[in-house]
């Protein structure tokens, strides 16, 4: 419960209803700077272990949550092998503006990390990936450059991406339940801002941005979310409902734009749009146009896709006319730099690669010692990178070569490289720009490194491992 003493009413905050044992939701602690209230929810597994904490801001003259404010927290999965310390040192500021501080300390090696999500930029070195298993982003500026080429940092622990997308080697877009986005992808996870989506909140399946002036998400729930300035914020992204109540899969856009995405619920039910911000009514059922896990349009005139043993190619997206073809193995990506240029992966390090995509014609090998690979994306002709088991990237700067030219570098290594105990630390920060890193840092030991944190009117103050750092937020007022 909430009230401010001008005017002495009292309003309904939060309250959680639906406990249980594997989900059980709760309030532990309340900071005030009227008119504003933050409060820090937590939630358990009691079954499985885990959970997560993050901060909710309440504005107490309406009782309403600001959601475009607060959402600062720490995610705390059951399989870390470490304690999660949560939240420390909640700041609120009586404009809104507030800070957090959130620390885990690892005290046994990772078993579970894997990458996902790849995406690199066209014709760049850039490339950027998932971590599920420690919930960490990864950079890559030169992955050919082995291990050493690789960064890897928590991008808002509480909520991160489950899909990453780089139009250009100055924007890379993520989604979640929020949009996630960055103008130096390169410089690692205090480069990004995280913005609620309009609509309800739902988990993106897959994200698809042809170009830096449009990025298609798709959700879990049916909708879909479009944008024409993808890192302008919350306001700057529309979502239209296109199959309430069906999973959608990965969307794939060409640069004309023509869109399609599957109904992940729907046997062989595609949809199409050559307008996609245009709102579901611009959205119809393609019929010539066969289900797909992964696809690719590196021309107007070209898609490719796979879905299964099947790979399906185009040169007339607009009508839907697609030729199929049969493989004997279990395709899970494909990626497409150039019209002369696709490699498709999959199951026991399946590898298909062709010069003419057109044509139909494919070579196919196996990499990666028969591992599995699980995505693949281009930046070009001469740099490919695959996501392969045990957190392994597998490179190649010559895809079309052959088995050989495929090198599997294992950049998953956990914090401080594996090294434990580590005390992994964030100072985040909301304002009117969205939710922001300020500092990440991985440091062996037990910590806290990151320390003194204070928030004096709109300047956030705090010592990283003993030198001074500060930040100035902006109002939303």
């Amino acid at each position: 419960m909430g009230c401010l003493r001008t005017d002495g009413r009292e309003r309904l905050l939060e309250r959680f209803t639906d406990n249980g044992l594997d989900v059980a939701e709760w309030i532990n602690s309340a900071v005030l700077a009227a008119p504003y209230a933050a409060l820090v929810a937590e939630s358990g597994d009691l079954h499985y272990g885990g959970g997560g904490v993050s901060v909710q801001v309440f504005d107490l003259r309406t009782g309403n949550q600001r959601k475009d404010l607060g959402g600062e927290g720490a995610g705390c999965p059951g399989y870390i092998g470490g304690s999660c310390a949560g939240l420390s040192q909640i700041l609120l500021g009586s404009d809104g503006v507030s800070a957090a501080q959130w620390a885990t300390e690892i005290t046994t090696p990772d078993l579970t990390s894997y990458l996902d999500s790849l995406s690199c930029a066209p014709a760049s070195t850039l490339c950027v990936a998932n971590d599920p298993g420690l919930d960490d982003l990864l950079t890559a500026a030169d992955p050919a450059a082995g291990q050493s080429g690789w960064t890897s940092g928590k991008l808002f622990a509480a909520v991160v991406p489950t899909a990453l997308a780089c139009p250009s080697q100055s924007l890379c877009i993520g989604a979640g339940t929020e949009v996630y986005a960055s103008s130096d992808p390169a410089g690692g996870v205090t480069t990004w801002t995280v913005n609620q989506l309009p609509g309800e909140p739902a988990s993106a399946v897959g994200v698809s941005c042809p170009s830096v002036s449009l990025c298609v998400v798709t959700r879990q729930d049916g909708s879909i979310d479009t944008s024409t300035n993808p890192a302008g914020g919350a306001g700057a992204w529309n979502a239209a409902q296109l199959v309430p109540g069906h999973a959608l899969g990965l969307p794939v856009c060409s640069a004309a734009p023509r869109c399609f995405i599957p109904d992940a619920d729907t046997a062989n039910t595609v949809y199409t749009s050559a307008d996609p911000t245009g709102g579901a009514q611009a959205w119809t059922v393609s019929s010539g146009t066969p289900a797909f896990y992964s696809g690719a349009c590196p021309t107007t005139s070209l898609c490719v896709t796979v879905h299964g043993s099947e790979i399906a190619t185009t040169t007339n997206p607009d009508r839907g006319e697609w030729t199929q073809q049969t493989t004997p193995d279990q395709l899970y990506s494909v990626s497409c730099p150039s019209a002369s240029l696709c490699v498709a992966v999959g199951a026991q390090g399946a590898l298909y690669v062709s010069t003419d995509p057109a044509s139909g014609t494919w070579t196919r090998t196996t990499i990666d010692g028969g591992v599995g690979l699980g995505s693949v994306s281009c930046a070009s002709d001469s740099l490919c990178v695959a996501a392969g088991g045990m957190g392994n990237a597998v490179v190649s700067t010559d895809p079309s070569g052959g088995a050989s030219t495929w090198v599997a570098t294992q950049v998953v290594t956990g914090p401080c490289a594996g090294a434990v105990p580590c005390t992994v630390e964030q100072i985040q920060a909301s304002d009117a720009t969205g939710l922001h890193i300020f500092d990440d840092s991985e440091f062996p030991g037990s910590g806290p490194f990151l320390t003194g944190l204070t928030l004096n009117g709109d300047t956030l103050s705090w010592s990283h491992d003993g030198s001074p750092r500060s930040v100035e937020l902006t109002s939303p007022r």
